[in-house]
């Protein structure tokens, strides 16, 4: 009875093992652009010839500098979904999926949404990156009647805070960057005499940015162009000496010439 038992269970394991080597491993993906907010349709298929093989598969998807890694768990043949979030970095992303020794790989990309959210507090403007890129747009704050404009540079999930300043007095404030705009009463500003403007405190609180740093390759020019206006004065110098050393010698020679004559 053990041997049919051994017999059986061995027979089992060799029919697994031939099947998984067996087995066809791919993946289906419905689109190959998905944008935040969508779902990513995709099924990982497992065959034996034409034989479906129902198994738990390791799913891998994540984008391609691995700043985001999603690991799953699914069922192979039968349709998953996965949301793009608000922090789905844009570019191509990968599925990735894995089976008993064998992996397969399909590509999709998310595309890039620039936006920001524009909050104040007290007499600073808060900018908030909220999209999937770098934001890079030119803002223009309305401040009473005066415009100011600022280019952008915000990574993803960081903020700038940007201080207002206007003689003292309580003003409306607009905010926008051409797609989004945001709308503000009754901030109150402190200033001194009729300046209107937007600084923004990384400035602010590190004035050498403001000027203060030193060009280290302007440096660098200018120490080589006084090393190379010393050269040029020491070769003057001797060529000098070398003249004065030949008149004088031109002159010996003739003076002697005239005592002889």
């Amino acid at each position: 009875m053990k041997r049919v038992v051994l017999s059986f269970v061995f027979a089992v394991l060799m029919a697994s093992l031939v099947c998984a080597q067996n087995a066809t491993l791919d993946i289906s993906i419905d689109g190959k652009a998905y944008s935040t907010g969508e779902n990513i349709s995709y099924e990982v298929r497992l065959f034996d010839g034409a034989k479906q093989i129902s198994a738990p598969v390791d799913v891998a998807i994540y984008d391609y500098a691995r700043q985001k890694v999603i690991d799953l768990t699914v069922d192979s043949n039968k349709p998953q979904s996965l949301l793009v979030g608000d922090d789905f970095p844009d570019g191509f992303w990968n599925v990735e999926a894995f089976y008993q020794g064998k992996s397969v790989k399909r590509i999709f990309s998310v595309g890039s949404r620039e936006e920001a959210d524009f909050s104040i507090s007290e007499d600073k403007l808060i900018i908030t990156n909220t999209g999937n890129t770098a934001y890079t747009k030119t803002i223009q704050i309305l401040i009473g009647e005066k415009i100011v404009s600022q280019k952008q540079y915000i990574e993803v999930g960081q903020s700038k805070t940007i201080k207002l300043v206007a003689p003292n007095g309580d003003y409306d404030i607009e905010v926008g960057d051409g797609t989004n705009s945001v709308s503000f009463s009754n901030v109150h500003l402190i200033g001194t005499g009729n300046v209107i403007g937007a600084l923004d405190e990384e400035l602010i609180n590190n004035p050498s940015l403001l000027g203060g740093i030193r060009d280290s390759s302007a440096e660098d020019v200018g120490q080589k162009s006084g090393n190379i206006s010393l050269a040029i004065i020491f070769m003057i110098g001797i060529f000098a000496l070398f003249l004065l050393s030949m008149i004088e010698q031109f002159l010996r020679k003739r003076n002697k010439r005239r005592g002889l004559a």
